[in-house]
């Protein structure tokens, strides 16, 4: 117990260390069930629904994982850059979209790491949870920085988030990156530049398409 209260306290305002889901990636080739648990295919429906646009020109995925709601995205986009934190999974999502040449992969860690691009589509799904404050805080910069006008941010936040994540580690994050208080926080902290535009509440999940909007 004291080493686990000992992990604890090292990770109390710091990111979540790139291992912890390197090892959620080892143990399972689809360790969230995107490929067949019918609340994934719903939550996929739902959010290429919510899209306000049949066709945007360059967007970019913050942490895509196995590439499955990539490659649906990618259908819209004329160019898509997709990123995630671990290798194993992005080996998966170049397979999955490897007759899709708009779509490109990098391994990166967001907000440290970013495309020096811009784009009219930035699509932030299950991801907030977990991030710290002074992540999110320079999250909301970089779309600042990168958002085109009239660009549309989709937010999408589940109260499954985290669940592979350590038991121990799980106790701790729910104080500091809980998903809705996180997703919340960032509508908050873009108001001066974007608008929510559409909002849907469902039974497990959360959406919100923000737009950009002109001074």
């Amino acid at each position: 117990m004291l080493k686990k209260m000992q992990k604890y306290k090292s990770f109390v305002g710091m990111h979540i260390p790139d291992h912890v889901f390197e090892n959620i990636y080892a143990k399972s080739s689809d360790p969230y069930g995107y490929t067949h648990k019918d609340y994934e295919r719903q939550k996929r429906s739902v959010t290429l629904a919510a899209l306000s646009r049949d066709r945007y020109m360059n967007a970019f995925e913050i942490g895509c994982s196995i590439g499955v709601l990539t490659r649906l995205v990618g259908e819209r986009c004329d160019s898509l850059f997709s990123v995630d934190i671990v290798e194993r999974a992005l080996q998966q999502a170049r397979q999955r979209c490897a007759a899709e040449p708009n779509v490109r992969f990098a391994r990166m860690r967001v907000p440290d790491e970013w495309p020096n691009e811009s784009f009219d589509l930035i699509v932030i799904s299950e991801v907030l949870f977990y991030l710290t404050v002074s992540e999110l805080e320079r999250l909301v910069q970089r779309l600042r920085s990168s958002l085109r006008s009239s660009g549309e941010v989709i937010l999408v936040s589940s109260r499954w988030t985290g669940m592979l994540l350590p038991k121990w580690l799980q106790r701790s994050i729910p104080v500091l990156s809980k998903a809705n208080r996180r997703h919340d926080r960032l509508i908050a902290l873009t108001s001066d530049f974007a608008r929510v535009i559409d909002h849907q509440q469902h039974s497990d999940y959360r959406l919100d398409l923000l737009r950009r909007i002109e001074p």
